[in-house]
């Protein structure tokens, strides 16, 4: 990471019994983490603790993540504010609510994992530079339209998961900033093998998403950010499969992270 920034994800496809989550933070005003799922039982406490005086403190308990509960990982820090949100609390029904509060950064992910039917998947940014956006899977249905439009100068950031992509479908990423043009991609050619490029290209901001498409049982989804001012990566649970290696590799001199899921751990 970077001293201003402090992200742990921790994902459930990589906690079987037995393995070892592994989340490892290279900054000297972060340290380094270690989780196992031996200790991750029934009324445990899983404890993600980032010791920054520039980032509050997050902890979940499992007890309290059942059906119907709703996960809430709140970061209301003026220097950044990221939130991923594992599968633990998101069964049917509940809201996975991502709330960023900052008026420097927003940034959103959410998986596919929260939507099944009657689910509300609710992306609320509550920033002046960012304007609010709201999709319900309701709406998410053959023939609709995702639509992720990103409205700030600052900022342009765009993950779509392969959840609102189904036949004949338009997946629609367009970003309204004058540093970056605008891309639209169509389901029609996203077939078997194809892969999905979303590729931002404005100097500062390089983000890279690759979808389910090109990912089979055995390949290596990499996402690579090689930017000096600001490193994001989002990886989903499409491309973990068996045996299949998660890396995430940022290659930036104030950014150093890697994460590596269960495949690795229970295979080797």
């Amino acid at each position: 990471m970077t001293p201003s920034l402090s992200n742990i994800v921790l994902t459930q496809v990589a906690i079987s019994a037995g393995d070892t989550l592994e989340c490892i933070v290279m900054t000297p005003s972060l340290s380094n983490i270690v989780l196992t799922q031996v200790a991750i039982s029934a009324g445990d406490t899983l404890e993600c603790l980032v010791m920054t005086p520039s980032l509050s403190n997050i902890v979940l308990t499992q007890a309290a993540i059942s059906a119907g509960d709703t996960l809430e990982c709140i970061v209301m820090t003026p220097s950044l504010s990221n939130i991923v949100l594992t599968q633990a609390a998101i069964s049917a029904r509940d809201n996975l609510e991502c709330l960023v509060m900052t008026p420097s950064l927003s940034n959103i992910v959410l998986t596919q994992a929260a939507i099944s039917a009657g689910d509300t998947l609710e992306c609320i940014v509550m920033t002046p530079s960012f304007s609010n956006k709201v999709l319900t899977q309701a709406a998410i249905s053959a023939g609709d339209t995702l639509e992720c439009l990103v409205m700030t100068p600052s900022l342009s950031n765009i993950v779509l998961t392969q959840a609102a992509i189904s036949a004949g479908d338009t997946l629609e990423c367009i970003v309204m900033t004058p540093s970056l043009s605008n891309k639209v991609l169509t389901q029609a050619a996203i077939s078997a093998g194809d892969t999905l490029e979303c590729i931002v290209m404005t100097p500062s901001l390089s983000n890279i998403v690759l979808t389910q498409a090109a990912i089979s049982a055995g390949d290596t989804l990499e996402c690579i950010v090689m930017t000096p001012s600001l490193s994001n990566i989002v990886l989903t649970q499409a491309a973990i499969s068996a045996r299949d290696n998660l890396e995430c590799l940022v290659m930036t001199p104030s950014f150093s992270n890697k994460v590596l899921t269960q495949a690795a751990n229970s295979h080797n």
